[in-house]
């Protein structure tokens, strides 16, 4: 008997799931079939390329869909043909977005309001009380990512005073070249006071702050700087390279550079505050921090151990 087909993207959230369930699956690329078809039009609104990949689909039949978008293009094809055929098409949460995931507390697009899938894997249960009602069924299956690394947690390191800081902004686009001043006076203020600071810059970034005083760090892995703890201080907005220092307990505080909306980071972690510099870098590293960030783990679900069968979950 052949095996279920299983549709997915790669990400770092999907990937950890694919090695668990590979045995179980017949496993196919679907960014890859979509590339494809590029030869039927470039863009991905192609009328023909869209029905070529909906062709595709309906000869693979696949069993489950695996993704971490429910907005593009290709996740409205599979939204279609998965009502239309009762074909399980998974969502993973994969970070916080601006702080709001698929919740009210976003009120920037509408389409964040509706997960356009027919099951959404969530974190915890805290997030699903979180998430507006909506047409898909929630899941709480916890952080993928993360359960192959909890036995290389490392208990926080005690640190005297502070020397060390490594600044992680997500990405900025051509269009937010405003945002910048915010990170930058950051930057400043930090070269200023004496902090031997770092900055590891988002892979998809494409606009630079001003580097000239620090050390930018590329082509490391940001997981074993993260895991030794070789920084005193992390610095970072709503990029997941956040939830990454905290799970490895890091001292880790929160800048919105973004200038994102009511984040779930300011509501149970403050904001880092840069005109009390050398009070707020203090606060970090004290007990008070460490049970904020214990606590705040616990309510993601992200230190949880789980068991993510999608066979079983498919039967």
């Amino acid at each position: 008997m052949l095996k279920p087909v299983l549709l997915y993207t790669k990400h770092r959230q999907i990937i950890p799931i694919l090695r668990e369930n590979e045995n179980d699956f017949i496993l196919i690329d679907f960014d890859r079939i979509w590339k494809y078809l590029r030869i039927f039009g470039k863009t991905n609104t192609s009328k023909l390329r869209v029905k070529a990949y909906y062709l595709i689909l309906k000869l693979l039949k696949p069993a489950i869909i695996l993704d971490i978008n429910w907005i593009g293009r290709v996740a409205m094809i599979h939204h279609v043909y998965s009502k239309k055929n009762t074909v399980k098409f998974i969502a993973v949460q994969h970070g916080f977005y601006t702080g709001g995931y698929i919740s009210t507390r976003f009120p920037e697009g509408r389409w964040h309001k509706m997960a356009r899938c027919t099951h959404f894997w969530m974190w915890s249960e805290y997030i699903k009380s979180e998430v507006i009602d909506n047409h898909a069924n929630f899941i709480v299956k916890g952080n993928p990512l993360y359960n192959s690394y909890s036995s290389y947690v490392r208990p926080y390191r005690e640190i005297k005073k502070v020397q060390s800081i490594l600044i992680l902004p997500t990405a900025f686009e051509k269009n937010e070249t405003h945002k910048l001043g915010k990170l930058n006076h950051l930057i400043h203020k930090l070269v200023a006071a004496g902090y031997q600071t770092c900055v590891k810059l988002h892979p998809m970034n494409e606009i630079c702050p001003d580097l000239s005083n620090v050390t930018v760090l590329n082509d490391v892995n940001l997981y074993t700087i993260l895991h030794q703890q070789e920084f005193d201080l992390i610095i970072a907005d709503h990029s997941t390279t956040f939830l990454d220092a905290l799970f490895f307990n890091n001292y880790a505080s929160f800048c919105n550079f973004h200038n994102s909306p009511d984040t779930l980071y300011e509501r149970f972690l403050g904001e880092f505050d840069m005109e009390l510099l050398e009070e707020n870098v203090a606060r970090c590293i004290s007990p008070e921090r460490v049970e904020l960030q214990v606590d705040f783990l616990k309510k993601l679900g992200l230190n949880k151990v789980y068991n993510n069968s999608l066979l079983s979950f498919m039967n």
